[in-house]
């Protein structure tokens, strides 16, 4: 399966690799044409043994995925969870230098929900995607 790279998965790479395995497994075809019926069923046994979890995992994604509007303009998912921490580690030094302009009375009483700041930029900017027990994100 293709891992996210700092958080993001490029849809060109899914559609890439889906394509990548497919052509392998044309050409496999191709080749056992002449061969026997035993010997074709061994290689795609053989392709099946290496790819097919993978490839399957791929589809899924790619079904799951298809709706989004990344997906049809070919951006990236995202991982929420990353997108949490993106958001921390952005936004965090600028509002602590707001804050810290303020009377110590409101400033000891100031906390940030990054995961709530998190999931509302979620909720209005981003198309969710869940596959295999994660969400990733896909920008609107």
């Amino acid at each position: 399966m293709i891992k996210p790279v700092k958080g993001r998965i490029q849809v060109s790479d899914i559609l890439d690799r889906i394509e990548e395995l497919e052509d392998e497994l044309e050409v496999i075809d191709e080749e056992c044409a002449d061969l026997s019926t035993d010997a074709r069923e061994q290689e795609i046994y053989n392709w099946n043994e290496e790819n097919k979890d993978e490839y399957d995992e791929l589809i899924d994604l790619r079904t799951a995925a298809s709706d989004s509007p990344a997906w049809k303009r070919h951006g990236e998912l995202i991982d929420s969870f990353w997108l949490q921490n993106i958001i921390k580690d952005g936004y965090e030094d600028y509002v602590r230098d707001i804050v810290e302009d303020m009377p110590y009375c409101i400033k000891d009483n100031i906390s940030v929900d990054w995961e709530g700041v998190a999931d509302d930029i979620e909720r209005d900017g981003y198309f969710r995607v869940e596959f295999d027990g994660n969400i990733y994100l896909a920008e609107v």
